[in-house]
Formats: C-alpha cells, sequence, structure tokens
C-alpha cells in the first residue's frame, strides 16, 4: 500500500471508530485504536456496560472488494483475538454479490462506508449535534463542531499509537473540555436544563392588606439532575384574568413552619431542594395591586438560574375563583388549589 493510500486508510480507520463512538444510546465504555494483538488484525476494540468485547476490523479500497477479500479478512479477525462480538467495516466499492448469502465466520460485516474522507468528517459533525442533543448540550454552530471533530480525531491518533485505552468518561470529559473553552453558553445551558422544578398546586392566603390580592404559597421542589451545582436566583408567578395581570415575587421560604427571607439556594447534583415558597404581590407598571374578582386565573411559575441569561417559564396552570375563595379577603386562612393541565385536557376529549 502507497504511503497515501496507507494516511487514507488510518483517517478511514479513525473516522469509523469516532463515528461509532457518538451513536445514541450506546454503552460502551472504553476503546481502544489498534490494540496489542497476536495476529495484528484488529484496528479498534471496544468493551462494553455487561462485559462484552467487540473486535473491528477496518478495510478501505479504491478498487472492487470482491467476496474471497472479505471470507480471508474475517478468518484472520476472529483468528486474532478473542471478543464476543466480530465486525469488519469496510469502505470503497464492492463487487457485485459480495455480501449476499455465505459464512462470514459470524462476523458482521455492513454495507461499506463512503471511501472519501471528507464524507465521514460530515457524517461525524452531524452524529456529533445528535450527541450532544441527547446530552442536554445546546447546539454548539456548526465551525465548532468542525473543529471539535478534528480535535477528537486528532486525540484518538494519539491514543493509537501507544494502543491507549480509551474511557467514555474520558471521551465526554474531552468533549465538554472543548466546547466549554469554545462555546461555553452550551455548558451553561446544560446545568440549568437538567434542573427540574416541580409545581402542582398553590395556597391561597389572605391579603396581607385591605382591598389587596391574595397572598401564594407555593409547594416547590427542585430536582438536580445534572453533573455540576444549579444556583436557582428566584421565582416569579405571574396571574393574569383577561387583561389585567397581577406580579408576585418570592418573599419568604417556609420549612417546617419556619418562614425565613427567600435567597437564592444551591442543589448540589443529585440532590434536590423541596419548600414552600411565599409569594406577595410587586409593585411594576403594567400590575394590578386590588383584590382578585369571582372567576378564572391563569398562573405562570418563571424560575431563574445562574446559568441562564432569562428566566424559564416552569408551568402554567389555570385556577377558578369561587365564592369560598373570597371568604379568605376578610378572613385568615389558607385554600390549597391543584395546579394541573389534566382537568383541560379531560374537557378536549
Amino acid at each position: 500500500m502507497g504511503g497515501q493510500a496507507a494516511v487514507r486508510g488510518f483517517a478511514i480507520q479513525t473516522l469509523i471508530c469516532l463515528l461509532d463512538a457518538l451513536v445514541d444510546g450506546s454503552d460502551w465504555t472504553a476503546v481502544t485504536i489498534e490494540p496489542v494483538t497476536a495476529l495484528d488484525k484488529v484496528d479498534i476494540l471496544w468493551e462494553f456496560d455487561d462485559g462484552r468485547k467487540k473486535a473491528v476490523q477496518v478495510k478501505s479500497s479504491q478498487n472492487s472488494i470482491g467476496r474471497s477479500h472479505i471470507e480471508g479478512w474475517c478468518k484472520e479477525l476472529v483468528a486474532d483475538k478473542q471478543a464476543h462480538d466480530y465486525e469488519l467495516r469496510l469502505a470503497g466499492p464492492l463487487a457485485a454479490g459480495a455480501l449476499t448469502g455465505g459464512d462470514f465466520k459470524g462476523v458482521k460485516v455492513p454495507p461499506p462506508s463512503s471511501i472519501i474522507v471528507q464524507d465521514l468528517i460530515e457524517q461525524a459533525i452531524t452524529k456529533l449535534d445528535q450527541y450532544l442533543v441527547s446530552a442536554k448540550i445546546e447546539a454548539v454552530p456548526l465551525t465548532v463542531r468542525t473543529a471539535l471533530i478534528d480535535i477528537c480525531a486528532a486525540k484518538l491518533i494519539a491514543g493509537s499509537t501507544a494502543a491507549e485505552k480509551i474511557a467514555r468518561t474520558s471521551f465526554d470529559g474531552w468533549l465538554l473540555q472543548w466546547i466549554t473553552a469554545a462555546y461555553p453558553q452550551a455548558v451553561a445551558a446544560r446545568l440549568g436544563a437538567n434542573c427540574e422544578v416541580i409545581w402542582g398546586s398553590v395556597n391561597l392566603e389572605s391579603p396581607r392588606s385591605g382591598g389587596g390580592p391574595f397572598q401564594l404559597v407555593l409547594p416547590i421542589t427542585v430536582y438536580n439532575t445534572g453533573g455540576g451545582a444549579a444556583i436557582v436566583e428566584w421565582f416569579v408567578v405571574i396571574a393574569k384574568s383577561g387583561l389585567d395581570r397581577w406580579l408576585y415575587v418570592a418573599d419568604k421560604s417556609i420549612f417546617e413552619g419556619n418562614k425565613r427571607p427567600f435567597t437564592e439556594f444551591v442543589v448540589a447534583p443529585g440532590a434536590y431542594h423541596e419548600r414552600d415558597i411565599e409569594f406577595v404581590p410587586a409593585v411594576k407598571d403594567g400590575f394590578r395591586l386590588d383584590a382578585w374578582k369571582l372567576g378564572e386565573y391563569q398562573l405562570e411559575l418563571l424560575a431563574k438560574f445562574s446559568t441562564e441569561g432569562v428566566p424559564r417559564a416552569i408551568k402554567t396552570g389555570i385556577v377558578t375563583i369561587d365564592g369560598s375563595h373570597m371568604s379568605l379577603i376578610n378572613n385568615s386562612g389558607s385554600i390549597p388549589i391543584r395546579i394541573s393541565s389534566l382537568d383541560s385536557f379531560l374537557q378536549t376529549i
């Protein structure tokens, strides 16, 4: 094989490895390019969650690949490495009927890839986009993804010179590190996106002042399923009835009956923060400060995370105010109301 063909072959091998690494939902835990084997026929060795190993050989040719070639390569691959699964990856044109029927020694031989390196790079760029989305990382610009593919390929090539085993955690770490440096907004969005806010009811309470609107107490739970700490800066509730609007801000955090001024708080990775939050009306142009009347009100909860530039809409629900609720205007007390889209859904079926 000439020098140019050898370089192209190694580039194809590396890009095929990268394409397989970026398959969404794959359970691989480690990969080695050019592992040390007895016959030197294994190009890529994959390891998986359940302990399985897959030995892969990559063959590329500008000439037509015939059935005899495929059978010979499969025989050599199986003889070289004890693995649970075997795969022969081809790049280039196939002879007619080369993959039809017959025994390939238990080796999986999928349809061939393109032999044009740029085609494989473009496929990898597309797969990287899907991989990042599945990891809840905001889509990054094409130029950044292109650079990431170049860097990943270079890193894999560097590892192959020493038959280095690359762990899945290290691979994902590279991506996050490089994205953080090149496009930090994506990772910031990921940290915020991994926080889920659960809100399912509201307690109406007596107004603080005569003639004013109800106070609101919301039981809120924030779950952090991300890999970094999340900071919740504030919550607001917007109540709407027709063209009228009321703005509520978080004023007190209630825990085990004790009220404390609401402040921003941290939710550690894998943890949750559960509190009753007391909201009071805020003075702002365009928002009312008078008492609610009978009728339907739409309540929208918004949360601001430190990693996000704008507040995130959490949930919108409808409450119906009737005579029992209006009794709170002149009497102390609390009336809970469920916030759910179920009732409105049931009315549509």
